[in-house]
């Protein structure tokens, strides 16, 4: 009796060839978006099933070797990976060697996700009329992006805890984008004491197993349904969130937001295509917006709002 087979299209994390993704055959159905291990030639590789091939294919295929035992990644970010790959000419595996961190396949400690603690809160404080009609204005408008231009000290801080704390009452995650984590502690000890351990900070100086650790955080916490606040650089965009609802870019305009490795991809265009595929609220944050971003309000494609 011949064993049902299943044939998945399966990207390496460590290809550099032509080839997009191969044919790999399972005994078992596997979740689109799993993350597997494969023999590829002479060597082993992490891999990302991309899709599900409908007929058995006319050449000898090789059996995924292991399904890691960490959640698949949710399906708008295998369409983000697909969208970046194609309109930033990069192949799918340097993509998705960005969106995963690269100690998955060694054995950690896993934790179940768990409900924390709220925080404090955003703080009491009045907003300022400015404040006020602008937080106005955003909750009303129909369009998802938002070009909010202020001089620092006019509240776009204010503006952005108290949007993230209508999404997380709405069950729906956050992810606040800021130029260099190490540069602005202000505004993650802000986060940190108004929603307290449903932040999930990231930054360059992170080692390799507590990057794997916030990828795992995460991950666990968009299977159990919870909402989380990220607050990092630009790599922040590609963490497995449960309903994102609100995307913000604090100082929008500057350089930090293009990666200048393959992929070479503009983090607030990145942005805005994961607002579409989500229909996350996009909040672009600047004292000084770029020529983009202003010809885009001008057009009409982003609100302008001034504080």
């Amino acid at each position: 009796m011949t064993e049902a087979r299943s044939y998945y299209l399966v990207t390496p994390l460590v290809y550099t060839g032509a080839a997009r993704a191969f044919t790999y055959h399972a005994e078992i159905e596997i979740a689109l978006g799993s993350i597997v291990a494969i023999p590829i030639g002479r060597r082993h590789s992490l891999g990302v099933v991309t899709a599900l091939v409908a007929n058995k294919p006319s050449f000898a295929t090789k059996a995924i070797d292991q399904i890691l035992d960490v959640p698949a990644v949710p399906s708008y970010l295998q369409e983000l990976a697909a969208w970046m790959s194609q309109y930033y000419a990069a192949s799918p595996s340097a993509v998705w060697t960005t969106f995963l961190p690269t100690g998955l396949a060694k054995a950690r400690r896993t934790r179940a996700a768990k409900d924390p603690g709220p925080g404090a809160g955003v703080p009491p404080a009045p907003l300022t009329a400015d404040q006020a009609t602008v937080l106005a204005a955003i909750r009303g408008s129909a369009k998802l992006g938002h070009l909010l231009q202020g001089v620092t000290g006019s509240g776009k801080t204010r503006l952005y805890l108290e949007l993230t704390a209508e999404a997380l009452a709405t069950g729906q995650s956050v992810i606040v984008l800021v130029p260099e984590i190490t540069l602005t502690p202000q505004v993650v000890s802000q986060f940190e004491a108004a929603f307290g351990d449903r932040v999930l900070t990231t930054h360059s100086k992170l080692t390799e197993a507590q990057r794997d650790r916030i990828w795992r955080d995460a991950a666990a916490a968009t299977v159990a349904g919870q909402p989380r606040v990220v607050v990092g650089p630009r790599s922040s965009l590609f963490l497995p969130l449960h309903q994102l609802g609100l995307i913000v870019i604090d100082e929008c305009h500057e350089s930090s937001y293009k990666q200048e490795q393959h992929p070479r991809y503009q983090a607030v265009a990145t942005a805005a295509k994961l607002s579409q595929l989500t229909q996350a609220r996009l909040i672009l944050g600047s004292a000084t917006p770029g020529l983009t971003e202003l010809f885009l309000a001008q057009q009409g494609r982003l609100e302008h709002h001034l504080l």
